[in-house]
């Protein structure tokens, strides 16, 4: 009836009294002593006394098990959890699973440059006012990109296809190969090689090399790309501040190249 009602328990057999040094063997023989010695002196300590006493009360999470840490911590990181979710399946592309994303924190909650920041507020809840969303909301004549491209001007547009943004693209990536050419000194020359010329890749279209959370790129939200999918070989130390590095560096991209969408005038709806 036991195992009935607890089919998470084994029921096994195990030799007693022999010399093996096995794991069962040695816990069975500990037991033997121990039963024996309260044969000969019924008030000795068996088993040692337990130092700590569960509440009559005790919170419980769904594989966490009892929480025994700061609760109100875990509850945060719960309720973000839940809304990072909501947010997955209700955004479209903008916000990856938080089971398949890295979130980078440094620059959104230490870094001066608060204004990269602000712009991701926008471009991941999908309130950029870039032409499209005007138009669609009948604040604009027409869809198209306002530097004259013949297509519609999306974020995914401004940010990778929009000849006009060249310039800066090339520079961030400039910056990029700078700072990771610092952080992988310590492999090999070959493999040093194989990480410089794979940042040429990281802001455009037909990127073959590196694995996006969406399955497509979509630096411009601010999403962590895999990198040890596409360079295996990194120590993780190395994948984590390379992840960081080039995080900063996309989010930096998205506000220079809106601050000077904003400065152009683009959107002085006259």
């Amino acid at each position: 009836m036991l195992l009935d009602d607890n089919p998470q328990l084994i029921y096994g057999h195990v030799k007693a009294h022999t010399s093996s040094t096995d794991t069962i063997s040695m816990l069975n023989h500990v037991a033997d002593r121990l039963a024996a010695t309260a044969h000969t002196n019924p008030f000795s300590r068996i088993a040692p006394l337990p130092t700590f006493a569960l509440d009559q009360y005790v919170m419980w999470g769904e594989g966490v098990g009892f929480i025994e840490n700061n609760l109100l911590l875990y509850v945060d990181g719960e309720l973000a959890r839940i809304r990072a979710t909501s947010l997955h399946y209700t955004s479209g592309d903008r916000f990856p699973h938080p089971s398949l994303s890295i979130p980078q924190l440094f620059p959104y909650e230490r870094s001066t440059l608060s204004y990269s920041a602000l712009v991701q507020l926008y471009v991941r809840s999908g309130q950029l006012p870039t032409r499209r969303l005007v138009f669609l909301r009948g604040m604009a004549p027409s869809s198209r990109c306002h530097f004259g491209c013949h297509c519609a001007e999306t974020p995914h547009h401004l940010f990778i296809k929009c000849p006009r943004f060249t310039e800066y693209r090339q520079s961030t990536l400039c910056d990029i190969h700078r700072v990771s050419s610092g952080l992988v000194e310590c492999i090999s020359s070959v493999q040093h090689e194989m990480v410089l010329n794979a940042i040429s890749t990281l802001l455009v279209d037909d990127n073959s090399l590196f694995t996006w959370p969406m399955g497509h790129n979509t630096w411009y939200y601010g999403h962590s790309l895999y990198i040890t999918k596409g360079l295996p070989f990194l120590p993780a130390k190395t994948v984590r501040s390379l992840s960081q590095a080039w995080h900063s560096c996309f989010i930096h991209l998205v506000g220079h190249i809106w601050g000077q969408i904003q400065r152009c005038g683009a959107y002085s709806h006259r």
